[in-house]
């Protein structure tokens, strides 16, 4: 962890000890899965000969977590507050891609989250940013076998598409509160981060957040319009992309308007992830079965 610390190794060895406390304290190790089944490049064989289906499209893995996560039962949920935000694909080193609906999650969206989650509202949102970090960080693991070579870093594409004119001040708070975790705890972890089809509303915004962010992190982050496709392909190939983004894969953004709708969407996911006969193929743990 020195390059989050300027190369001062003795801030780096505090940072990592206070990184190693802060895990067992918040219990961080419990959402990941041990490796078991398919995996590396046997996991790009799979998805490469795998029919479109709930679990993948074009090659591209839709739902990573299922086999990398333990999960737990707001998932559905979390499809329609997040718009959805999903893990899928890599950029052309095999880093893994984070995409994040913000603008489809502010506003009402947001507010409706916070109901939903009433007094642990905050807790909610940040176990759920720890839980996406882990689930980078094991696709960084199974990338590194895949494409043989180190991956440690990810790319994030934040849409702000359909962001509302007048966002729910607790998302600030949320991004500040991540913002900070993030770098204590994921140093170094960002390879870039593009905003694309940002309202000028944004400007204002990133005004005031873009502070939260230590230096060298800002740097990685480009604030893009809506001709952002062109950006993206220099680092991401086309087929690792729905259309909408500048790519070619087939994958739509499905249109989440409710949490039953999101419930139904995971609930197919699982279906046909828990199959016996896939089960059996790669070896995967089954996962469990939403409630409900």
């Amino acid at each position: 962890q020195s390059d989050a610390r300027d190369w001062d190794t003795g801030a780096a060895v505090k940072q990592l000890a206070a990184t190693m406390r802060w895990r067992e304290e918040h219990k961080v190790d419990q959402h990941r899965r041990p490796t078991q089944g398919l995996c590396g490049k046997d996991t790009s064989d799979w998805l490469s000969s795998r029919p479109d289906g709930h679990l993948v499209v074009g090659g591209v893995e839709l739902w990573p977590a299922l086999r990398q996560m333990v999960l737990g039962n707001h998932e559905g949920a979390w499809i329609f507050f997040g718009g959805p935000c999903m893990a899928l694909g890599h950029d052309k080193q095999g880093r893994p891609i984070h995409l994040q609906r913000a603008g489809v999650a502010s506003g009402k969206r947001m507010a409706e989250a916070c109901a939903y989650f009433g007094r642990e509202w905050q807790q909610a949102f940040m176990s759920r940013n720890i839980f996406f970090q882990e689930l980078q960080a094991a696709r960084m693991e199974d990338a590194t076998q895949r494409f043989g070579h180190l991956v440690t870093q990810q790319v994030v594409i934040m849409d702000m598409a359909g962001m509302s004119f007048r966002p729910d001040q607790r998302a600030l708070t949320i991004f500040r509160d991540f913002a900070g975790m993030m770098s204590r705890n994921y140093p170094e972890t960002l390879y870039k981060q593009f905003i694309i089809n940002a309202p000028r509303v944004f400007s204002a915004i990133w005004r005031i957040v873009r502070v939260w962010l230590d230096p060298n992190t800002r740097e990685k982050v480009h604030v893009l319009g809506s001709t952002f496709a062109p950006t993206l392909l220099q680092h991401i190939d086309a087929h690792q992309l729905p259309v909408e983004y500048g790519g070619t894969s087939p994958y739509k953004f499905p249109v989440v308007k409710s949490i039953g709708e999101g419930e139904a969407l995971w609930k197919a996911a699982v279906q046909e992830f828990n199959a016996p006969e896939l089960l059996s193929e790669t070896g995967w743990m089954a996962a469990p079965t939403p409630l409900g």
